[in-house]
């Protein structure tokens, strides 16, 4: 099932409630036309995460990213690295 929102607009959601805008969840719900279920199940994945966790894990990614760009250059294969240099540090990602 493909999500109407994405994770930015959850967020926005999210916090909306949590600042007092909206007096319920029913009412919260009602105005983005999303079930109590939704909103529960949006809280339970997404409710610890704040601005600065989002940004740090978008950093996080494309520093992943950057390094898979180096190591390609420095060895000419990603696959040609050491096994103990990918499994340590951070996971390997295709880079498009």
């Amino acid at each position: 099932m493909k999500c109407r929102y994405s994770k930015a607009e959850i967020l926005a959601i999210l916090r909306e409630y949590d600042s007092g805008e909206s007096p319920s969840v029913v009412s919260l719900c009602a105005k983005h036309r999303i079930s109590r279920q939704a909103y529960y199940y949006w809280r339970a994945k997404y409710g610890s995460e704040s601005a600065g966790e989002q940004r740090l894990a978008a950093l996080e990614q494309e520093v992943r990213a950057l390094r898979a760009l180096i190591d390609a250059r420095l060895y000419g294969n990603p696959d040609m690295r050491l096994p103990a240099y990918r499994a340590a540090a951070y996971p390997v990602r295709a880079v498009a």
